[in-house]
């Protein structure tokens, strides 16, 4: 059995006046990153105000002002990405890199991944197919990587539900100062968006959306990426979440995605 994981997501200076968590909060701290659920939950109260030949441009109702962030959003982040790429990487990587657990991610998942130098196991499971990982910075910022694998069935395990309910799964092994606390996706107050990609000539399912803590205040932003590794016959999760609760989390989430997108699968692990 794995003990949660508790000091590093909640300090002692944290301090709550609510009986309850209240998904309203997780939603409102989940605003402070640029993401699609940032503009979804931002249009929202305002195309409540808009005169009607105002929202038409917008859509007509709130459903089609969802999809029209959802299929636009991909071409505008590609760009913004694009055009911040070569200091991103510079930042990401300003440390240097963590060869011995990039070496251990290759070898137990079958794909190569540039992992910062700040990087630690954050819980040692002897299982073949989990591994957890985070960084800690001088502002108390965590910054995750969940690492998964499971053997391709069919197409139902690249679904969003499907998706959801492996991350949830796998957030039992993330808990807090609360006993019995997890971590689940709350698609509640926030949709999930999804995409797919090919990366390094492989499927890929990018899902977005917002985590919190069951019975529990913790909240943030994540990003799951599903890779399909028919070389293994493996379906691969390398999901990406932030800790940073009253911080700006467009940079944190922007340095995970970077990481998250530049995997490579070669047809045998690397050797160093």
């Amino acid at each position: 059995s794995l003990s949660p994981i508790a000091s590093w997501f909640r300090g002692p200076s944290h301090q709550t006046t609510e009986s309850s968590p209240t998904t309203s909060a997780v939603a409102l701290e989940w605003q402070r990153v640029s993401n699609p659920l940032v503009i979804f939950a931002g249009l929202e109260g305002m195309y409540a105000s808009l005169t009607h030949s105002e929202s038409s441009n917008l859509g007509r109702n709130m459903e089609e002002l969802h999809n029209l962030i959802k299929t636009n959003y991909p071409a505008v982040a590609q760009r913004i990405n694009k055009h911040d790429e070569e200091q991103l990487q510079a930042s990401i990587y300003a440390l240097g890199e963590n060869p011995g657990l990039m070496r251990d991610i290759s070898e137990k998942f079958g794909f190569n991944v540039q992992l910062p130098s700040k990087y630690r196991v954050a819980i040692a499971k002897d299982d073949p197919s989990f591994m957890w990982l985070r960084k800690n910075d001088k502002q108390e910022n965590v910054m995750n990587f969940i690492i998964s694998k499971k053997k391709y069935v069919s197409q139902d395990q690249l679904s969003v539900e499907s998706i959801k309910e492996w991350r949830n799964a796998l957030g039992e092994f993330v808990g807090s100062s609360e006993e019995g606390s997890k971590m689940v996706i709350n698609d509640r107050d926030l949709p999930i968006y999804d995409y797919t990609h090919t990366i390094d000539g492989r499927f890929m399912k990018e899902v977005r959306g917002i985590w919190e803590m069951t019975d529990d205040f913790l909240g943030g932003p994540f990003s799951t990426y599903i890779y399909l590794d028919e070389t293994s016959g493996n379906i691969i999760m390398l999901d990406a979440f932030i800790y940073a609760p009253g911080k700006n989390k467009r940079n944190m989430m922007q340095q995970l995605d970077y990481i998250a997108k530049h995997v490579t699968f070669p047809t045998t692990a690397i050797d160093q």
